[in-house]
């Protein structure tokens, strides 16, 4: 088995998948993965580094890994965000001054928590982020504020700030 074979199944992504993650072409994917081309050694061992740390970040942060919470996190964001633009949009969509939200989702939340409460939040959306914070560690909360958050969990917190 060639070694991007198997680097790519200890992921458990398909090739279209691992192609678009990494950023492959798939038909050199292909070619790697049958032997019609050979993959220079540094692509190797980068690929294997960068897809063991890509397994480690998802293990360790349970909070981009669980689709609920995720779309629970955005929900919640756009809640502070009609707090805070409570009273100057008249029902059109809130000004969001993050627009990069979605990659930082825990940090930027964290940032417009402190100006929400100033305008003061009301007690059913207190509670409702008292009850997700009450799912998510704390640590892992502090590591995932300087890592992007994956794409699929992105779709996610996304998803929750539509609803």
């Amino acid at each position: 088995m060639s070694p991007i074979k198997e680097i790519r199944e200890n992921t458990g992504m398909s090739r279209a998948e691992f192609s678009r993650v990494y950023n492959i072409p798939i038909r050199t994917l292909e070619d790697w993965e049958a032997g019609r081309r050979k993959c220079p050694e540094y692509v190797v061992s980068l690929l294997r580094r960068v897809t063991n740390e890509d397994a480690e970040n998802t293990k360790a942060f349970k909070l981009y890994s669980n689709n609920e919470l995720m779309k629970e996190l955005g929900t919640c964001y756009r809640e502070l965000l009609n707090v805070m633009n409570r009273n100057q949009f008249n029902g059109r969509e809130p000004h969001n001054p993050y627009p990069n939200a979605d990659i930082f989702p825990t940090k930027y939340f964290t940032m417009i928590l402190p100006q929400a409460m100033r305008v003061g939040i009301p007690d059913v959306l207190n509670e409702r982020i008292a009850v997700l914070m009450s799912f998510v560690d704390p640590d892992d909360w502090a590591d995932s504020m300087s890592r992007p958050c994956p794409a699929e969990a992105r779709m996610f917190f996304d998803i929750g700030m539509m609803l």
